[in-house]
């Protein structure tokens, strides 16, 4: 609510904050990103999470981002499950969030140097199911 001398009423004051909160998450989480800090990008996160910052699914991709960006795949795919598992908080994964997800699977395949071994194939059609259990829950939910 804009006063007559061009301030910013109280009543706007908390939702300011917040979306300057938000801004400043988004840019921290998008730093640690591209220096493939993923822990601290999940862990920012989880912070904003707990202080009340509204989940926000951009705030998601970003971290699963900084994940992929690091060649961490199961911490990717720990992100979206934990979208899809909490639907009550008006967050829904994205196709953009899946591509992140595929994209660090994919990352994976083009990394190894050595012939996979049976355990990294087991844990490569694991995380395919994860994938394909959170798409199917999507479209349930649609």
């Amino acid at each position: 609510m804009a006063m007559a001398d061009g301030g910013v009423g109280a009543d706007a004051a908390p939702e300011l904050a917040w979306t300057a909160s938000l801004m400043l998450c988004s840019q921290a989480i998008t730093e640690y990103g591209l220096r493939q800090e993923w822990r601290q990008a999940t862990h920012l996160l989880a912070v904003a999470n707990e202080e009340s910052l509204a989940p926000d699914l951009q705030l998601c991709k970003k971290a699963a981002n900084a994940c992929r960006e690091a060649g961490q795949w199961r911490a990717c795919v720990q992100m979206l499950r934990r979208l899809c598992q909490a639907p009550h908080q008006g967050l829904q994964a994205d196709v953009v969030i899946f591509g992140t997800v595929m994209a660090s699977a994919a990352d994976l395949v083009s990394d190894s140097a050595a012939p996979w071994d049976v355990a990294t194939l087991v844990k490569w059609r694991r995380g395919l199911q994860v994938l394909q259990g959170a798409m199917q829950a999507e479209t349930t939910v649609r």
